[in-house]
């Protein structure tokens, strides 16, 4: 009887740790704490304020999208304005923009942290 209470005192605080574990991926974190307050929860941004995410740009340009959060973006003609978030590292970098491309279910290839390394090195 006493190892078969034990097995379920075990059971039930193995599950209760589960239930307070926070299962959500370090890209979805970084978004919901970085991103979340301009661009929303659904990434459509506030109409003219804030610009949606365009799938375009995780396609073609990859390059620019990068060096945008990390640089950030500050256009006085058109009132857009993003922080820079250059204390990220290459894969939380790549993390937030993958979390990016499945809240918006984009077709584009995911980033690794090798090619957001490599886009980041190129921006002035």
């Amino acid at each position: 009887m006493k190892g078969a209470c034990n097995s379920l005192l075990f059971a039930f605080l193995l599950s209760a740790g589960l239930a307070a574990c926070d299962f959500r991926s370090q890209g979805e974190v970084i978004y919901q704490h970085s991103c979340n307050y301009c661009h929303m929860e659904d990434g459509n941004g506030l109409a003219r304020l804030i610009l949606p995410f365009e799938e375009h740009r995780f396609v073609e340009d990859r390059q620019i999208l990068v060096c945008t959060v990390v640089k950030g973006l500050d256009q006085g003609d058109t009132g857009h304005f993003m922080p820079r978030f250059d204390k990220l590292d290459h894969a939380q970098l790549a993390n937030v923009l993958n979390y990016i491309r499945g809240l918006k279910k984009m077709q584009a290839p995911p980033f690794t942290d090798l090619e957001v390394s490599r886009l980041r090195e190129a921006c002035h």
